[in-house]
């Protein structure tokens, strides 16, 4: 099974032997508005405390490049507060979604760039810390 990246017009080979696939979806004004992900990390929330919550996003490369991906987070930065929403889908093996969480008011504080590296097989990926607001479960 392949899935087609509107956007991109890619094709990206489903791994039936994965259990979940991760999803991440920005608002439309966004060029890079549906991405494959290979880890998310939810920082530890403290109730009292009024420190801004925060969430490390791993994102595998998929050919946009470094100057690319860096313009649509800062332009995703200058949404409307409204508009600046993340929703981070949980995927089974038939593409369905079983967990569907929305971070409400996020914003990109910092993003590295994973090096270029013959010697390394591995999937280039780009990691970018957010911080938001509140965070709802909607499935």
């Amino acid at each position: 099974m392949c899935v087609k990246n509107v956007k991109t017009s890619k094709n990206f080979k489903w791994d039936y032997l994965r259990r979940n696939r991760f999803l991440i979806r920005f608002p439309k004004e966004i060029n890079i508005s549906e991405w494959w992900i290979e880890k998310v990390t939810k920082h530890p929330i403290l109730f009292d405390d009024k420190s801004p919550k925060k969430i490390t996003i791993t994102f595998r490369e998929c050919g946009y490049g470094d100057v690319v991906i860096y313009k649509e987070i800062k332009q995703f930065n200058n949404l409307d507060k409204s508009d600046r929403n993340i929703v981070f889908y949980d995927l089974d093996v038939t593409g369905c979604a079983v967990n569907k969480e929305c971070f409400i008011n996020s914003k990109a504080k910092e993003i590295r760039f994973d090096t270029c590296d013959y010697k390394n097989n591995k999937m280039k990926t780009c990691v970018v810390i957010f911080e938001y607001d509140d965070i709802i479960n909607k499935l």
